[in-house]
């Protein structure tokens, strides 16, 4: 895979879920999305040159490279509800609860992509 695909698809994937659930929880105006959008152009890219690090320096798979990526979205998370307090404005759930959902929604579309692509590298 390229590097900008390597990049862009994730990122693109993360906003598209990310944005989506924002409006279903309730997330309102420009501020808000705005926030969802900039704190994702920052943590998805550097979350995801991260993992390819580790992955291609250090050969880390198995169980230690999920609690890898456990730990790393847990800083992502954390990282996000911090900037959601500091610009996001007026809320309707605590910033900590927004990360989780929003994140566990991105990654949830990442596995379901990564699973149907692997689907239709089988039938092809």
């Amino acid at each position: 895979m390229s590097r900008a695909v390597f990049l862009i698809y994730p990122l693109f994937m993360t906003l598209a879920s990310e944005c989506l659930i924002a409006m279903i929880i309730g997330l309102k105006g420009r501020r808000c999305f705005c926030t969802v959008i900039a704190m994702n152009l920052v943590t998805n890219p550097l979350l995801n040159i991260i993992l390819q690090l580790l992955i291609s320096r250090t050969g880390i798979k198995g169980a230690l490279l999920y609690v890898m990526i456990f730990i790393l979205e847990t800083v992502v998370v954390l990282s996000e509800a911090l900037m959601l307090r500091a610009f996001a404005g007026k809320l309707p759930l605590k910033p900590l609860w927004i990360s989780v959902i929003l994140n566990l929604s991105s990654f949830s579309a990442g596995l379901l992509a990564e699973f149907f692509n692997r689907i239709w590298k089988m039938l092809t």
